[in-house]
């Protein structure tokens, strides 16, 4: 859409800054979930240790 050299033109002011707002809304909501993701991860991460270091419990009582 950005790249159609006719969205610069006069009349189509308007559906340039329809486009320009939708694509700003699009980098915030990416943004905004990137950092949901990094906080679950982060909250995740003990969790992750404690099951790798059952996990090496249990196998060590296997031997």
């Amino acid at each position: 859409m950005l790249t159609e050299s006719d969205i610069y033109e006069a009349e189509n002011k308007a559906k340039l800054t329809e486009t320009l707002a939708k694509q700003l809304e699009a980098k915030r909501l990416v943004e905004e979930i990137e950092m949901q993701w990094l906080e679950l991860r982060r909250s995740l991460r003990p969790c992750y240790a404690r099951v790798l270091q059952d996990s090496a419990s249990v196998h060590a009582c296997a031997i």
